[in-house]
């Protein structure tokens, strides 16, 4: 995942056992209310592994930085829809 500054972000959903390029994610983030607390909001698509296309999700999730190159997550969803 990249945060990018302005409240955009990108990344990879990649299964245990994946393809970095079968699936792709693009959201917003945003700070909640707390020390180093934020949440997202994604959607993302998946592909198989021959290139199709193979659902889209939805999830939103609560971040916590928890040091300067660490952060867990909790993920809210996902929504999948084929």
């Amino acid at each position: 995942m990249t945060f990018n500054q302005g409240g955009t972000y990108t990344g990879y959903g990649v299964p245990p056992g994946g393809d970095p390029g079968q699936g792709t994610e693009y959201g917003v983030w945003q700070r909640e209310p707390g020390s180093h607390n934020y949440s997202n909001r994604a959607v993302f698509y998946s592909y198989t592994a021959e290139g199709d296309f193979d659902g889209r999700g939805e999830a939103t999730e609560a971040i916590q930085l928890t040091t300067s190159r660490q952060l867990h997550w909790y993920w809210h969803g996902p929504d999948l829809r084929r």
